[in-house]
């Protein structure tokens, strides 16, 4: 029979340290989330976990806005641009929108004196009928050109 190998170690009084690596599945029980409806710099929290927390009293963050973007001479001219776009847009608009008007007050001018013409005989019923859509067309017109602007 051969001789056993042992190891001799010393044995001393000291904390015991365990390793075990195996995977496993944590669960969260309670979630919490902290949200801000706008964009900013979160200052560094004074709450801690554990620290007991009551509504409308405690101070969990604070949020400083942003900087503003930098805008380069480039940008500008071309924000610059667009805004005179815009306005020039709306000057156009509002002139058709005069155009529509008077075209509308022309077409309700003559279906009034067709009306009274009408009436004596003198138009038939095609043409009333006929400056009747025109006037339509135009308070339509209207509307539209009053819509442009409203977009703008």
């Amino acid at each position: 029979e051969e001789p056993a190998f042992v190891d001799m170690v010393e044995v001393t009084a000291a904390p015991m340290k365990v390793t075990i690596r195996e995977e496993g599945i944590t669960r969260v029980r309670d979630i919490y989330t902290v949200s801000a409806p706008i964009a900013g710099h979160l200052t560094r929290t004074v709450v801690n976990e554990g620290d007991v927390v009551r509504a409308n009293d405690t101070v969990v963050a604070s949020i400083h806005p942003l900087d503003p973007p930098l805008i380069d001479r480039r940008a500008e001219a071309e924000l610059l641009a667009t805004r005179d776009a815009a306005r020039a847009g709306i000057g156009v608009a509002e002139i058709e929108l005069q155009r529509a008007q008077s075209a509308l007050k022309l077409a309700e001018d003559e279906l009034a004196r067709t009306i009274k013409l009408f009436g004596s005989g003198f138009v038939s019923e095609s043409t009333l009928q006929r400056l009747t859509n025109e006037v339509d067309l135009r308070k339509t017109a209207v509307d539209a050109a009053k819509a442009v602007i409203g977009l703008r």
